[in-house]
């Protein structure tokens, strides 16, 4: 499937706790956190598109929406300014690096 639905999961800790762990503590805690998120979307990439062939095997028609259609009212009713504005130029920038230009 080319588009998923995002599933936001949460690692949080006591703020309090975290800052009195050594840095190389945490920056271990980081770095297998970081891979196992990795990993976790692969797994779920790897699923959704098995799903997708289990599907169609039985019968079910998949639509495929033309992204474009959705950017262009998104751009239209000023989504991406209202956005832009509030992450500001350079968190935006990182996003259209990997999203391609968004109005």
């Amino acid at each position: 499937m080319t588009g998923h639905m995002w599933d936001g999961f949460w690692v949080l800790a006591n703020g309090k706790r975290w800052a009195s762990m050594p840095k190389d503590i945490q920056d271990i805690i980081t770095k297998h956190v970081n891979n196992a998120a990795i990993k976790q979307r692969d797994d779920i990439r790897r699923l959704n598109n098995s799903l997708e062939v289990t599907l169609k095997a039985k019968g079910m028609v998949i639509n495929t929406p033309d992204p474009a259609s959705f950017r262009n009212a998104l751009n239209k009713a000023g989504f991406y300014n209202e956005w832009k504005g509030k992450f500001g130029a350079d968190a935006w920038a990182k996003l259209e690096k990997y999203s391609g230009k968004l109005g």
